[in-house]
């Protein structure tokens, strides 16, 4: 399994000492909530999940 760290470095980011740990922490919340999608249901029901980039503002 690959840390944030590993992850960003892989593809070109340079890591700030001072973030490591903030971007592990947020990455660990991250595969939790991935982890807690429920697959079946969203199939079941045609639920989908969208990101809007800039905020969670919609209008």
């Amino acid at each position: 399994m690959l840390t944030a760290r590993q992850i960003l470095e892989n593809k070109g980011f340079k890591v700030n000492e001072a973030h490591v740990e903030a971007l592990e922490l947020q990455w660990k919340k991250l595969k939790e909530a991935k982890n807690a999608i429920n697959i079946d249901y969203l199939k079941e029901n045609k639920v989908g999940l969208t990101n809007i980039p800039g905020g969670d503002r919609i209008e």
